[in-house]
Parts: C-alpha cells; sequence; structure tokens
C-alpha cells in the first residue's frame, strides 16, 4: 500500500489452488517487520477488495503465515507447524490484557486484536529467546545505541550529498 503496487489477488489465488505464504518486506517498502500488522491488513485488503466480509477468514490468514509461509518456501519439512520431527519454533500470546474481552474465537483476536506487545515468551527452534516479555538473547540499550548511532550517520551522509 505504502507504495501504491495494487492489491494482490489472494483471494483469486488461493481459489485457483495457488499456494500463498505471508511474510513482511521490511524497510525496503514497508518499514517495519510487524507479522501482526501484516496479517490484519492481508485479511483487510481481500475484503474491500472484493467488498465480501466474509473472504479471508481470519483462519486462513494465519495459515498463510505460519504453514503456508513455510511451505511456500520450501521449509515445511522443518517449520510451520508444532509437530515431533519439526523445530520447536513457537511464541506465547498474553490474552490478559482488556483489549481480548471478551475472547469468542482465538484465531480471530491472534489475527485481529494481537500485536508484538502481547507477545510474552518465544521460542526457536527449541530455544528460549523471550520470557514475560524479557528479551533474553538481545542488550536491548546496546542495540538501541548503535542503531541510533548510525541512524545518525546515515542522516549526516544524506545531508551532506544533498547540499
Amino acid at each position: 500500500m505504502k507504495i501504491a503496487s495494487g492489491i494482490s489477488p489472494v483471494t483469486d489465488m488461493l481459489n485457483a489452488g495457488v499456494l500463498v505464504g505471508l511474510g513482511t518486506d521490511g524497510a525496503a517498502s514497508n518499514n517495519d517487520l510487524d507479522m501482526w500488522e501484516e496479517m490484519r491488513l492481508a485479511s483487510f485488503l481481500q475484503k474491500v477488495d472484493k467488498m465480501d466480509p466474509e473472504v479471508m477468514s481470519a483462519s486462513t490468514v494465519l495459515k498463510m503465515a505460519t504453514s503456508g509461509g513455510a511451505e511456500a518456501i520450501g521449509i515445511r519439512d522443518r517449520v510451520g507447524a508444532l509437530e515431533v520431527g519439526m523445530r520447536a519454533d513457537i511464541i506465547q500470546v498474553a490474552f490478559d490484557d482488556v483489549h481480548f474481552i471478551p475472547t469468542y474465537d482465538v484465531i480471530s483476536h491472534l489475527v485481529y486484536v494481537a500485536d508484538e506487545q502481547d507477545v510474552a515468551s518465544v521460542v526457536v527452534d527449541g530455544r528460549l529467546l523471550m520470557r514475560d516479555g524479557e528479551f533474553l538473547t538481545i542488550d536491548t540499550q546496546r542495540v538501541r545505541r548503535e542503531a541510533t548511532a548510525l541512524a545518525a550517520k546515515i542522516q549526516a551522509s544524506l545531508a551532506e550529498r544533498n547540499q
């Protein structure tokens, strides 16, 4: 949407049997890597494009973001599902915030309500990376300092180039 390249005909592709995965493309055209936002937007864009609130159900979108994404990039044999022999990649989402109340449909809430602030724990390939909302493997203060310093250098370089 940011670069106005149109709406992908995802509903038509799914109906034609095309394998569709959902992901992010980051700073190149979106400025973030927020899969929660991508899931919501993927569903909402199809609903508006088709003028049908029932296309692209929450379960379809969640599948596109998990096993569908893994299958689309050829790694469904290792990730995309919680099964014996697969990499243990899982997130725990805390549903205790008021914006989850009432919860009638967990999958719908994961797609339409949850965001990154609701992620309580993250396990990747069996390794605990976040617990109770705290990163265990990243020094966030150091990352913030280094990113801020790099951004200042980039900004200065751009300002110098544009003079």
